[in-house]
């Protein structure tokens, strides 16, 4: 082998290291987005759950005893117990 194939053979070689480092390094950072964004995700669905949470307590707060004793009444029997509304003739 003369000195010129020697020295692209060792080119061929630092290029291919240099490949491998860069592919490396895209798998490393694919890696750090994916778990920021499932990171990310998680804090959106416990922020939602939290706000849904804080909803439903304000509105079972509104609703008094027997007010939810009324209208849960016509659900056990199969019907709510809600007023019908007057028809038009």
């Amino acid at each position: 082998m003369d000195v010129l194939t020697k020295a692209s053979v060792t080119e061929e070689a630092g290029f291919a290291e240099i490949v491998g480092l860069i592919a490396a390094a895209r798998q490393r950072a694919f890696q750090a987005v994916n778990t920021t964004l499932i990171d990310l995700y998680w804090q959106v669905g416990e922020y939602s759950h939290i706000r849904m949470e804080a909803k439903r307590d304000a509105l079972e707060s509104l609703v008094t005893k027997p007010t939810k004793r009324k209208l849960l009444a016509g659900v056990s029997k199969g019907t709510p117990n809600v007023p019908q509304a007057a028809s038009i003739a």
